[in-house]
């Protein structure tokens, strides 16, 4: 696996599980 890849994969499922907690913690 390229080290782009793995770094993109990482960026992306930090933003989404960062927008998850966010959605979560509004309430």
């Amino acid at each position: 696996m390229p080290f782009w890849e793995v770094l993109f994969l990482y960026v992306f499922f930090g933003y989404e599980s960062k927008r998850v907690f966010d959605l979560l913690f509004q309430f």
